[in-house]
Parts: structure tokens; sequence; C-alpha cells
């Protein structure tokens, strides 16, 4: 049913144990997180670079005799594959599960014969018009226990359909949808982790009607035309001297979003969705204080600058030219503003 889901089940069938420790990197939501303190692991945070990826040699020196898995996430649906090969070399070497986080990655064919993760991850409701669902691949022997698996919950499916139509008329008519990004989302509740125990994750399958929407679907287009949005969106912001994460996205890579980097994204944010146009700002920083995270000396300060400054523009497969036209000029226009201090 969900992104999370799929990670409780690959916890139990990669057997990990109370107290072992994975690696993961800083900037994690707390939906991420809480497979892992359900099955009371221990995680230690590893940094990342300027670019938000992950340095080898960074994730080597936190290794410790403890370390039973190295999560990856591939931000923003960008993939490195060549990082990632060294990732699994080092895994294979000592011995280490390999866990890749693709919910931020589109699929296809392409795109999902470039795992390396002994399990991965993909959250696929994020990427097609359905209310639920998401995939484990695992790629080596695992037992898995299917009768854990319940069949879908039809309420909360429904209330989350309801929650795509709502969006999908503003879309269309170019009104702010940010008022109904709380709508109730059974799989998104945010927990109060000063007041919650680790406990046994109820597991559903996809719903038949979210199921049938994506088989349905054209995996090929979608990559396409989002792979064509982000290199429009290089080429815009290279000529309007606008700073953007990544330049390059290679052919394996099916984009969720495009980062951009400005002064204040909260305050350009709100200026684009007064225009509209809905944006993430989706570098999260580390979690602190939490009794399951390792004390760890770094000070992340790459994640929390970019916590403030990266905002994520949107470039999904329904976004065709005009729609893209419409989203620069808002951009152009609103970063212009705020240099002149026009925007507040």
């Amino acid at each position: 049913e969900s992104g999370r889901q799929s990670i409780e089940v690959g916890l139990k069938a990669l057997n990990l144990k109370k107290n072992d420790e994975v690696l993961m990197p800083a900037s994690l939501c707390e939906a991420v997180i809480e497979p892992f303190f359900n099955r009371e692991l221990k995680v230690c945070l590893y940094d990342l670079d300027k670019n938000m990826r992950c340095q080898v040699d960074e994730i080597l020196n936190n290794i410790s005799k403890n370390t039973k898995a190295i999560y990856v996430i591939h931000y923003f649906g960008l993939i490195n594959t060549k990082k990632l090969l060294k990732l699994k070399e080092v895994c294979k070497r000592l011995k280490i599960a390999l866990i890749e986080d693709c919910a931020l990655c589109g699929i296809n064919a392409q795109s999902s014969l470039n795992n390396f993760g002994d399990i991965v991850i993909y959250s696929i409701w994020k990427f097609h018009p359905i209310s639920d669902g998401a995939i484990l691949k695992i790629n080596k022997a695992l037992p898995v226990d299917k009768t854990s698996i319940n069949t879908s919950r039809y309420f909360n499916m429904i209330k989350r359909r309801i929650k795509i139509q709502i969006k999908s008329f503003l879309f269309y008519i170019n009104a702010p949808s940010g008022k109904y990004k709380n709508y109730p989302n059974p799989s998104e509740d945010q927990k109060n982790w000063e007041n919650f125990s680790p406990q046994n994750q109820e597991i559903y399958y996809i719903s038949n009607n979210a199921k049938k929407v994506f088989l349905e679907e054209d995996l090929e287009f979608c990559s396409k035309q989002r792979v064509l949005n982000f290199r429009a969106m290089v080429k815009f912001c290279s000529e309007k001297n606008i700073t953007s994460l990544y330049t390059m996205i290679d052919d394996s890579s099916v984009p969720y979003c495009f980062p951009i980097i400005v002064e204040d994204a909260l305050m350009l944010q709100n200026a684009m969705r007064l225009d509209g146009i809905e944006t993430e700002i989706s570098v999260n920083i580390p979690i602190e204080n939490k009794n399951f995270i390792s004390e760890n000396n770094n000070d992340f300060m790459n994640i929390y600058e970019l916590g403030k400054k990266v905002l994520s523009i949107p470039i999904h497969q329904n976004i065709d030219h005009r729609r893209l036209q419409f989203i620069q000029s808002s951009l152009y226009k609103n970063i212009h503003l705020a240099s002149f201090g026009a925007l507040k």
C-alpha cells in the first residue's frame, strides 16, 4: 500500500534484529524512519555532499562492527549508477545488506534494470493518479511471509481518491492546492516520537483500483515526459541564471521533480502558490535527539543549508509545453521580484 510498508516487509526479510545498526543518509522523512524504529534498530546517519549525493568514503568511515545494512536514497529521483556500483561492491565484501530507496524514482523498463540493492522500494502513488501503491523488489533469495499482508483498506482508499480528485481539479483550473496538502492521509500520518512505542506495523496490499490504473499507465511516456521537462528546466535555468541543484540526468533516471537553489525557498514557494503552482520544500533536515539515532559528531551543514534553499519545481508527465512555460514564467517573475525585495 505504501513505501513505508514495503520497507517493513523488506527489513523482516533481511532478518535484521533489535539493536542491529543501519547506516542512513541524514536527510530523512519520519515515514522512512518508522519501520526501523518499529524493529528497534539503531540508525547511524551519514552526511551528503552539497548536491545531496552520498559519498562512498563518508559511508565507509561510519561502518562499525554492528552495521548490518546501508540505506541509500535517490533524492529527486536521480540515480548515480557509478556510486551505487561502488557501494554494492563494499556491501558484498563486508556482507552488509544494501537497501535502495527509489520512492522518489519513477519506474520503467530501463530504470528497473539498474537496481543494485538487496531490496528496492518504489512508491508508485507519488508518480501516478492512484490512491496507494508501492513496489518491493527483492534481488536475492530472502523469505517473505505473504500471509501477513492484508487486503487493502477500502475506506482509507476512498478518502485518498477524493484528495486526488480535488487536486486534479485544482490543477486543471490553475488553482493552488496547498490548502489540501494536510487532508487526512492514513499512509502519511505523522508520529509523536516522544510518546511513540515500537509496534508491529499492519501491512496491506495495493488496492485493486490503484493496481488497475497503474497497470494501464504508459510508463515509457511518463518517464520520457519527465526527462524532457527536466532537461527543459535545465536549459531555462541556465539561460536565466537560476541555480539548479543538478544540470545533468542520466537515461536510467525517472525524476520526481526539478530542484533549484534560492535564497529563501519558503518565500518563493508562497509566491508561486499565488500563481496556482504547487512546489515542494523537499530537503529534510537531520532528525535529532531520538533514542534510536546514534550520536554523530558531524554537523551536516550541507543538509541544513539546502533545507532552507532548495525548492522542487513540478515536472510530472501531465505538464505539457504550454504548462511548463507557465511554470517557468512564474518562477522567473517571482525570483526577479525577490531580487528587488518585492516579495515579502
